[in-house]
């Protein structure tokens, strides 16, 4: 059985830590994954957008997703609003395009969620902001 120093014991332990420590941490995304995406400058480096999806729902209505992480040490109040374009990229008009309140707690991820509110809508912009005034 071979013997190992101390010293090249804890060199090896430091170079497992440093990989093992990027590799779970996600890169900070800037500009966000998706150029249809809109961060604030306030919350840059604060959040990441981890993934996001567009598909039909059972309805033939497009659904909207976006996984955010909170990597900061506090709970981060931000507020969305997901903005439907057709065809043509003319914005629909709708209610249900209001400004949406969450809360994500430290190192949480949360999920955002909309809705299209007609079959003709093709697309999405969504804005996230910094959730108090």
């Amino acid at each position: 059985m071979k013997t190992v120093s101390r010293r090249n014991f804890l060199a090896a332990s430091a170079g497992l830590g440093v990989a093992a420590i990027t590799g779970c941490v996600a890169p900070l995304q800037n500009p966000p994954l998706d150029p249809r995406i809109y961060v604030a400058d306030n919350l840059r480096g604060q959040v990441v957008v981890t993934d996001v999806r567009l598909a039909p729902g059972n309805s033939d209505h497009l659904t909207f997703q976006a996984t955010l992480q909170n990597i900061t040490r506090s709970v981060l109040p931000v507020k969305y609003r997901v903005i439907w374009v057709d065809k043509e990229g003319v914005e629909v008009e709708t209610a249900l395009s209001t400004w949406q309140l969450v809360s994500i707690m430290p190192k949480d991820i949360t999920t955002l969620r909309a809705v299209s509110p007609r079959p003709d809508v093709t697309n999405f912009r969504c804005y996230i902001q910094w959730g108090r005034s």
